[in-house]
């Protein structure tokens, strides 16, 4: 295939559940890579057969998608893009997004708005809030219709082997940045980090209570007496953070609950008439009727021949339909310069039909007959009832006030706690070859990648310390996590007892060989360490499969230095795997030049160095 300078932007259609997880990585790979690299999930990636499992493909032209994503050229290592020369491009590496540099069209508002309120309950989706105002845009010209490609089964060449371990490396990096810069702003303490905690929790509680009204016939209002003592708790909680002083949101999210359980009751009674023969016999007397006063139009109409100037201007509208589909319209009219005869014909057709419906009493009064029963019917409900758009808009309110109460007591917490407003030193230096090598060789052996600290950390730490947390991020990048939840006593073991043997002996060292025999229940005792670096590792340690837990830790254990912790957990569970509610500090927040920093940050250290 040819290779070629992009000059326009490209087209990449995707489905809603692969949207979540494009925001979750803030990436998108070929298929083939999620399984190699250990993170991320493709479901129903390959659905509309848009590409290969080894490739990306991007389309020239906007095709026909629920959402497709606009990829600007910015984004592409032009050296691997490669021109099918059948208007399509192949593309073997994962592309990273940034802001500014891509765009989300939706098909239509209802699209979007799903999306919006389905990521609210997944933990790792993490940075809609961070493009959606720019980013997300729904689709106004319909874009033609999608034509069948065909693709050849491809053999990933040796550069393109490592592209995977090359996303498994920058993944850890990028979660072991972010985690020192969560760490590095002003966090929340224990009571903020519990409301916020209470909220999201709260949110997730109704987001169930949505899913079980909508799979459920069945009226109970048990829920609502378990929700409304979470909202009671969640306001009892919010006083005690502003003085006594209480939202309306909680007021209102009581009020419109209430509203939801009025209208589920009337839908279970509904789906109880649906039940009885009665309802099922009178609709299906409705049906037949319908049938029969249709049938009496039609044949209304034949008598008066109609019925052929009907089909002959249908037919006509049909074309008209081709003529703009083929073009990427919905319709494409004939003009009277074009095609006179045509649009004379279709003119008149018109006309005379109208006339005709207009001046006949006997067929107007058929076509009522048809109009009253099709009304009729509609009040008729199979599988469904009149109520469940009015559920379905109530529980979208309720989760739209939600996160922003969430999204505002976030802020205030951190506008509060975080009075400095220069932004911090991230200049964190790691081998990301080495790295990518050591992932592509599937070493299961400690490694040094050589890591240099940014100098405001290095500065104020002896060497000692400097010496002791470079190994063990060593060691954390060398034995990480993996998948989301694939959690090893093990893996943890391995990386206590890589630090212990990469480090000098000393007594940072006895205290992690204490700690090691505690955790393998050699021993009964364990006296935590004074040392600050040594302490927030051993809490990292301890709480590695939460941030909140590891927050609670140092702030019992009155840990200052909270960004060694914090990068030792993004640097162990990745980027994509950290949840909202640890990057919500960056993501959810105003403050846009940090997130501009951030990830100038990445692309032109690591990822423009590496193209």
């Amino acid at each position: 295939m040819a290779k070629k300078k992009i000059k326009n932007h490209l087209w990449l259609p995707i489905n809603q559940w692969n949207l979540n997880e494009v925001f979750t990585t803030e990436s998108i790979s070929p298929i083939s890579f999620y399984a190699i690299r250990g993170f991320g999930n493709p479901v129903n990636r390959n659905e509309g057969r848009f590409e290969d499992a080894n490739y990306l493909v991007m389309f020239e032209e906007p095709v026909a998608s629920e959402i497709i994503i606009e990829i600007y050229p910015e984004l592409l290592d032009k050296t691997v893009l490669q021109d099918s020369k059948l208007g399509y491009y192949e593309y073997y590496k994962t592309i990273y997004l940034k802001k500014g540099h891509f765009k989300v069209h939706f098909e239509n508002e209802v699209k979007l708005l799903e999306f919006l309120n389905q990521q609210f309950m997944l933990l790792e989706v993490k940075t809609v809030n961070k493009y959606k105002s720019e980013s997300f845009i729904i689709s106004e010209n319909k874009p033609k219709q999608l034509r069948q490609v065909s693709y050849q089964q491809k053999i990933l060449s040796e550069q393109s082997e490592k592209e995977p371990f090359f996303d498994k490396a920058f993944n850890q990096i990028k979660g072991l940045i972010y985690g020192y810069v969560v760490g590095s702003l002003g966090s929340l303490d224990e009571n903020e980090q519990g409301l916020v905690s209470d909220l999201t929790k709260l949110k997730n509680t109704i987001g169930g209570v949505h899913t079980d009204i909508a799979l459920s016939e069945q009226y109970s209002n048990f829920w609502l007496i378990n929700v409304k003592k979470q909202i009671r708790d969640c306001e009892e909680r919010y006083k005690k953070q502003f003085d006594n002083k209480t939202s309306d949101i909680f007021r209102t999210l009581t009020l419109r609950l209430q509203e939801v359980d009025n209208l589920n009751k009337m839908r279970c009674e509904e789906f109880s008439k649906q039940k009885s023969q009665n309802y099922k016999r009178d609709f299906e007397t409705e049906q037949e009727n319908l049938e029969q006063a249709r049938r009496e139009v039609y044949l209304y109409e034949c008598k008066y021949n109609i019925t052929p100037l009907k089909e002959e201007f249908e037919k006509i509208k049909q074309e008209e339909k081709e003529r703009g589909e083929a073009k990427g319209k919905k319709r494409e009219y004939y003009k009277k310069e074009e095609n006179p005869e045509k649009f004379y014909r279709k003119q008149e057709l018109k006309n005379e039909i109208e006339e005709f419906e207009k001046n006949d009493n006997e067929y107007k009064a058929l076509k009522n007959n048809v109009y009253a029963l099709e009304g009729r019917i509609k009040n008729f409900q199979q599988g469904g009832t009149q109520f469940d758009t009015s559920i379905n808009e109530q529980f979208n309110r309720i989760t739209e006030q939600l996160n922003d109460i969430v999204k505002k007591t976030n802020n205030y917490f951190l506008s509060k706690n975080n009075k400095d407003s220069e932004l911090p030193d991230i200049s964190i230096k790691i081998d990301l070859d080495s790295l990518t090598n050591f992932y592509f060789e599937k070493n299961q052996s400690y490694s040094n990648f050589s890591i240099q600290l940014p100098d405001v950390l290095s500065d104020k730490i002896s060497k000692q310390e400097i010496e002791l947390l470079n190994i063990s991020l060593n060691s954390v990048l060398s034995f990480p996590q993996g998948r989301l939840g694939n959690y090893s006593e093990e893996n943890v073991l391995k990386i206590i007892a890589e630090i212990g043997k990469h480090l000098p002996d000393s007594d940072l060292k006895n205290t992690l060989r204490e700690y090691y025999l505690y955790r393998t229940a050699k021993s009964d005792n364990f006296v935590f360490p004074v040392n600050d670096i040594l302490a927030s590792i051993i809490i990292f340690l301890m709480k590695l499969q939460g941030h909140d837990q590891i927050n609670k830790m140092l702030i019992a254990k009155s840990v200052k230095n909270k960004k060694v912790a914090f990068m030792l957990y993004g640097a162990y569970t990745g980027f994509a795997n950290l949840p909202k509610t640890f990057t919500n500090l960056i993501f959810d927040s105003e403050n846009h030049k940090l997130q501009y920093f951030i990830d100038n940050y990445l692309f032109n250290t690591l990822i423009k160095s590496k193209s």
